[in-house]
């Protein structure tokens, strides 16, 4: 693990819950693990990590019926807010919950324009099996490490883990 980009990718996750209307943010891999997250107290993170990487899936299931691809955002809108999954590259995700009262156009854009710096802070954070990218061959971090992980991202922003 690196401490320096789990500090930064703390930091991004923050600036992005900092925009108006948005209850909580998330970085996840593709099982659903969280590797850090900003959120309200009642928001269950690991819940919530779990639930979007199933979302991500029917999304790509879609993509895949229809032969058109896999999904480079979803949205889902809910009667009391909006959930937006972005995937960052093929094992990592954006999670975004935002209440009704949020600009849409403006938090896909956020998905959008911030995926490049997530993408890069989480990749430094923690390796993926079969990734050649970040710290974790010499810093011996794996998802593997996934609950040391997502502890020490979640303390860098500040929130307590919700278990």
């Amino acid at each position: 693990m690196n401490d320096a980009a789990g500090t930064k990718l703390a930091e991004l996750i923050e600036q992005a819950r900092d925009v108006d209307g948005i209850d909580a943010v998330a970085v996840i891999d593709r099982d659903g693990m969280l590797l850090a997250a900003s959120a309200s107290e009642e928001t269950d993170t690991e819940t919530l990590g779990a639930a979007a990487a199933s979302g991500l899936l029917v999304a790509d299931a879609l993509g895949a019926e229809l032969g058109r691809g896999e999904a480079t955002q979803t949205t889902v809108e809910l009667r009391d807010g909006t959930v937006i999954l972005t995937p960052l590259d093929e094992d990592l995700a954006l999670v975004i919950v935002a209440r009704p009262t949020a600009n849409l156009g403006r938090l896909r854009l956020l998905a959008r324009r911030s995926r490049g710096d997530l993408l890069a802070a989480a990749r430094e954070f923690v390796v993926l099996p079969g990734s050649s990218m970040g710290m974790g061959a010499s810093a011996g971090a794996t998802v593997g490490d996934a609950a040391d992980a997502t502890a020490t991202a979640t303390a860098y922003a500040g929130d307590e883990r919700i278990g």
